[in-house]
């Protein structure tokens, strides 16, 4: 696994064997990004489950100016420090221009008042099988109100995109089986 695009391109990406984490794939990520193209530029994003930080620091090396990151594990958010170390290092970004929140992402009072421009949703396929539409809603309370602003959740192919008021803008990725896909979303 490895930073697919922009400036740090190229750069590995430490992960673990472990079965709550499941990394995006370097082709999934790779298509998103050309789908969001300059856009990613001078956002600010969240990237919440976000494991090995996979989405959050490919956003920062096409052009992201900041961002957020927030895992539950202990064990993944110090594998998470040391890939933003790495990105970090590469774009001559010291300190990096983000933050890790250690915290389960439904009691997220820390991020009350911050809002933001695009998120990465990658929950467990075993939470969204149960719990998709909940996901969205309380992702979308953290998002900016901006007719721009966009939240990329990875689901399985098999599980209908959960619908909002935000407007669905494509699904990115195999259409069939649980392989993983990206459902993006805008505001409206």
């Amino acid at each position: 696994m490895r930073i697919t695009g922009g400036k740090a391109r190229g750069i590995p990406l430490v992960s673990i064997q472990d079965k709550t984490l499941r990394p995006a794939t370097d082709c999934l990520r790779e298509a998103l990004f050309s789908s969001l193209s300059s856009w990613i530029y001078g956002k600010v994003f969240l990237d919440l489950f976000s494991g090995t930080g996979s989405y959050g620091l490919e956003a920062l090396s096409r052009g992201a100016q900041s961002g957020v990151f927030v895992e539950k594990s202990s064990r993944i958010v110090d594998i998470l420090r040391l890939n933003i170390q790495a990105v970090a290092k590469s774009l001559r970004k010291q300190p990096a221009p983000c933050k890790i929140i250690h915290h389960d992402i439904w009691h997220l009072n820390l991020l009350a008042e911050w809002k933001f421009d695009i998120i990465f949703l990658d929950p467990p396929f075993n939470l969204s099988r149960v719990k998709a539409q909940e996901l969205l809603n309380h992702a979308s309370s953290f998002l900016k109100d901006d007719r721009n602003s966009k939240i990329c959740f990875e689901l399985p192919a098999d599980i209908e995109a959960p619908s909002h008021d935000l407007r669905w803008v494509k699904r990115i990725g195999k259409t069939t089986g649980q392989s993983p896909t990206i459902v993006l979303y805008e505001a409206r």
